[in-house]
């Protein structure tokens, strides 16, 4: 049988399986996401031993490296051009110190591209020949596809959702600019929220704490608490601002929202719809089916598996 190797670097957690070509996971292992450049190789490389001593136990044959990584790539060169959320891998020559660690072929790609991948092969938009994902975790990453194939622009950063302007006096984000949907619909924008609307809400069960995550958050909603609710809503309103864009210009079959703080679902989507449903034009919103993702936090791993798969092909039948 043959595998690859599935890695999906995170801005919080890390993550490598040993993949079949039917998405099947034999074998997986995580960590927490390391601060440093050669922490990360290091940790990936020791992650990768491991797969390569399950998929000897069970006779798999390893054929490639796939990385999904959250930054803006050249896949071609294998090179992270820039990640706002892990700054120690800007400009890093990412596929070649792994396959010269590792002696196995590497394909790199956007991990928000590998999720969209992930869910039109395996997931909630399987069949479907556009879609949009939208990655809600330390930051907001999107992937598109159009008529079955990966939209990755003229210099491969196509699909920066996380860096529309909906709010042009906001927040200032990593990537230079201000007011980016990153900074009011991610895991990080709902602690940084939090903080800042906790003054209005001396009653919260968030008031007084000192830390706390983006589920905490979330558990403080499902039971009430006003001030997480309200975190939700501006959460919600500010996606919607973005999807209606998106749905305007694109008019996808599908919109896939995955990532961790899409498990606050309950709590901002009905926000979100509004926002949708007076901004965008009516049909394309009608017809838009707006999906939570079905493999969360594993779409990055099976679509980095099946881009894995797929270049392997290509490099093999060179003139198709």
């Amino acid at each position: 049988m043959n595998t690859v190797l599935a890695c999906d670097l995170g801005g919080t957690n890390l993550r490598m399986a040993l993949v079949n070509e039917n998405g099947q996971i034999l074998y997986e292992a995580k960590n927490e996401t390391p601060k440093t450049k050669e922490e990360i190789i290091r940790r990936i490389v020791l992650l990768a031993r491991a797969c390569f001593s399950e998929a000897k136990k069970i006779g798999c044959k390893v054929k490639a490296l796939g990385m999904a990584a959250p930054a803006t790539i050249n896949s071609e060169k294998g090179i992270i051009m820039n990640a706002p959320n892990v700054p120690a891998l800007n400009g890093l020559p990412f596929c070649s110190i792994l396959e010269k660690e590792l002696g196995l072929k590497c394909f790199l790609e956007n991990d928000a591209n590998a999720a969209a991948v992930g869910e039109q092969h395996f997931g909630s938009a399987k069949g479907a020949n556009s879609l949009i994902m939208v990655t809600l975790g330390t930051g907001v990453g999107g992937g598109i596809i159009l008529n079955n194939k990966l939209w990755s622009g003229i210099d491969g950063t196509a699909g920066e959702i996380g860096h529309i302007t909906v709010e042009p006096m906001g927040v200032p984000c990593g990537c230079g600019s201000k007011g980016c949907l990153e900074q009011y619909s991610s895991a990080s924008a709902i602690v940084r929220m939090t903080k800042e609307l906790r003054v209005e809400y001396p009653e919260s069960t968030l008031y007084s704490r000192l830390f706390f995550s983006a589920k905490d958050v979330y558990e403080a909603g499902k039971k009430g608490d006003r001030l997480a609710l309200k975190v939700f809503e501006q959460m919600g309103f500010y996606l919607g601002i973005g999807l209606a864009g998106l749905i305007n210009v694109l008019n996808p079959e599908a919109i896939v929202i995955g990532g961790g703080a899409s498990k606050g679902w309950e709590l901002f989507i009905m926000h979100t719809i509004e926002q949708i449903d007076k901004r965008a034009y009516k049909e394309p919103a009608r017809r838009a089916k707006l999906l939570k993702t079905e493999l969360a936090d594993i779409a990055g791993v099976l679509g980095v598996a099946k881009i894995a798969f797929d270049r392997i092909k290509s490099v093999a039948t060179p003139g198709r």
